[in-house]
């Protein structure tokens, strides 16, 4: 993985701040959180190496779940198409949205006892 993870914990609630950082168990972040169906990991990649990690975050979970929810920070940004084809080649499905959108998403499917995997970026200051 070209990024670093430190496990945070089990899963919790997330939430975005005003200020476009992310909020995991009360406690704000200065990084993406990847989210296994279990687990809640800190994430720092480089921009052009996200979706790579995120294939091999996959391939290191024992049970990715249904399908990966991806946050992709201010706006909605399309994944590439490699990486969708790469996504459903696992077998799960791709649900793409703005950071904001996705928190909300994220903790209604915990609430629901969902299986699924998440990439959550934060909005970038500036």
């Amino acid at each position: 993985m070209s990024g670093s993870l430190i496990r945070l914990g089990p899963r919790a609630p997330v939430s975005l701040t005003p200020g476009g950082t992310l909020q995991f168990a009360g406690t704000i972040r200065d990084a993406a959180l990847l989210i296994s169906t279990a687990e809640v990991f800190a994430w720092t990649a480089p921009e052009d190496s996200r979706e790579a990690d995120i294939l091999r975050f996959l391939d290191t979970r024992e049970t990715p779940g249904d399908f990966l929810l991806y946050g992709t920070g201010a706006s909605l940004r399309f994944a590439s198409p490699a990486f969708a084809r790469q996504i459903e080649k696992r077998g799960l499905g791709l649900e793409t949205m703005d950071t904001a959108a996705a928190c909300r998403t994220y903790n209604v499917l915990i609430a629901e006892r969902r299986r699924f995997t998440a990439a959550l970026l934060p909005i970038p200051r500036g």
